[in-house]
């Protein structure tokens, strides 16, 4: 995996968006939606808010990223007094979007933390979120819909080194020095509108006839 990272060039320089299904520039490990600094910041996030609403309550756990929780966006484990997110929705989610689900689980803490017996989104839960200004629903609403098309998947071309940008996982490409390449690992990655990389999600590997 690290030297798949040194490998692939990802991030452009400002202002230069992909030519060609190519990317150039470094890779920036804080672009991994599970970096430490990324975390970090969502445990922090976290941390006011329990402050805010919930003051005296001991911190959670650390954030947990999961690349699993594809139905779901997040999640609260009671036991392990600990969140987990979605790697798709720090992957390809708005700020809003991930703030918005952060707090529809940190209610749950809260809710928990009130009465450990309280159901999960029962009139307890529903208080609490009208405290935090929240909609007090069983889920949130997050537009999904739009994540596929920032998706891509980049691979690096073992002979020259270029890292190569696709809308889909795909088993065989070619470069553009020539190089025809089976595609064994690709980094699955979100795009902004210029087409530069923003954020890397995970890993994935084409299915094999």
């Amino acid at each position: 995996m690290k030297r798949l990272l040194q490998r692939l060039r990802l991030a452009p320089p400002a202002g230069e968006a992909t030519r060609n299904g190519v990317v150039s520039g470094t890779i920036d490990p804080s672009q991994k939606v599970d970096a430490p600094g990324r975390v970090a910041e969502l445990d922090e996030f976290v941390n006011v808010t329990l402050e805010r609403y919930a003051p005296g309550m001991k911190p959670l756990s650390p954030m947990r990223v999961s690349r699993r929780m594809t139905r779901t966006l997040g999640s609260y484990r009671p036991d392990r007094r600990q969140i987990a997110l979605s790697s798709r929705l720090l992957a390809f989610g708005e700020q809003k979007h991930v703030e918005t689900v952060l707090l529809h689980e940190t209610a749950h803490a809260i809710t928990h933390h009130r009465d450990e017996k309280a159901s999960s989104h029962g009139r307890l839960f529903k208080s609490v979120c009208r405290e935090m200004g929240i909609e007090p629903r069983r889920f949130v609403n997050v537009p999904i819909g739009a994540w596929g098309s920032r998706q891509r998947y980049v691979f690096t071309c073992a002979a020259c080194g270029e890292a190569l940008v696709r809308k889909r996982l795909v088993r065989i490409a070619r470069c553009r020095c020539g190089t025809r390449l089976e595609v064994q690992r690709a980094a699955r990655v979100a795009v902004d509108h210029g087409g530069q990389v923003v954020r890397v999600e995970g890993y994935a590997s084409p299915r094999r006839r």
